[in-house]
């Protein structure tokens, strides 16, 4: 992932660590090196930053984490 230093791209470094590259907002060059330096060496994500993605953002993990709010709200 590539982001500028904006406070949502600092959270995702915050989250994801080293596999988000981190630019200055205003400064197109570094943003668009980065850019090509992400495409010219593809990778996968580490082990943590898959994880987190699985847990927070795919389908499954989303339900299950509204199945356990409306648990929570229904005990309530």
């Amino acid at each position: 992932m590539v982001s500028t230093d904006n406070p949502g791209g600092l959270e995702l470094r915050e989250i994801f660590g080293d596999d988000v590259a981190v630019v200055p907002k205003g400064d197109d060059g570094a943003l668009a090196q980065a850019i090509l330096d992400r495409l010219a060496h593809p990778g996968r994500a580490r082990e943590g930053t898959a994880r987190l993605v699985a847990e927070r953002f795919r389908v499954d993990g989303v339900a299950e984490r509204y199945l356990g709010l409306y648990a929570e709200a229904m005990a309530s």
